[in-house]
């Protein structure tokens, strides 16, 4: 993945004497592939109330489906089926923010097997980067002591002076999602200086306003990359 981290070498200062990377690297084929003849330009809800049109594809089949109120959620498999990409969709009338509420609520029931059922999903390709200093919400945190220039303690990594003392901490993530599958990492650098009813109607899930998604490894039930997307 060396085009994801090599942002990292540019920004490197010559007085930083360390850094420390912690990187995360997916890529996965759909077990069903969306056909590129169904795709179309279609319109995407931005949370402004606006919309902007996108690529969505489109396909139908059967899929671990769950539908309660406020929100659709689905199961799309990559491979064999031991990683799968979770999405779930507020209702039109429900938000975002009110899903990562009963998210955290009781997040235990997402690692749960839904229900087979037949149905269509259409979802917008994606290609998202997201890039973040950590420093000062690690702060506000309480983890303060490790900026500090005289106080940090790293003689067991190596001896002084130099006194090391954290400098920065960046995250940056990538995610790609298209008809043949998802593309995703994750680089971040440390530098030193309930089950539903039965459903007998084939469902409809428009993933055309915004979402949250986890790419999750089924056997061990982690969440390897997991967002919201409010604008593809």
């Amino acid at each position: 993945m060396g085009k994801k981290t090599s942002c990292f070498v540019e920004s490197i200062d010559p007085k930083e004497v360390l850094i420390l990377m912690n990187a995360v690297y997916f890529n996965g084929g759909w077990k069903k592939e969306f056909q590129l003849s169904g795709t179309k330009e279609d319109s995407f809800k931005l949370p402004d109330g606006s919309s902007k049109q996108v690529q969505m594809m489109s396909q139908s089949g059967t899929y671990e489906y769950l539908q309660e109120e406020g929100f659709q959620a689905i199961r799309l498999p990559y491979g064999q089926g031991q990683m799968d990409m979770l999405i779930i969709l507020p209702n039109e009338s429900s938000s975002l923010g009110a899903l990562h509420d009963k998210l955290w609520a009781d997040p235990d029931r997402w690692y749960k097997s839904f229900q087979s059922s037949r149905g269509e999903i259409k979802l917008p390709r994606l290609k998202i980067e997201y890039s973040e200093m950590l420093k000062e919400p690690l702060k506000a945190m309480g983890m303060t002591l490790p900026f500090d220039e005289i106080h940090a303690d790293f003689s067991d990594i190596a001896p002084v002076p130099p006194n090391l003392f954290i400098s920065a901490v960046t995250h940056k993530t990538f995610i790609e999602v298209n008809e043949k599958g998802t593309e995703a990492a994750a680089v971040t650098s440390v530098q030193m200086a309930g089950a539903s009813a039965p459903i007998d109607e084939p469902f409809q899930m428009a993933i055309n306003r915004p979402f949250f998604f986890a790419i999750e490894d089924r056997q061990t039930g982690v969440w390897l990359f997991v967002g919201s997307v409010v604008e593809p």
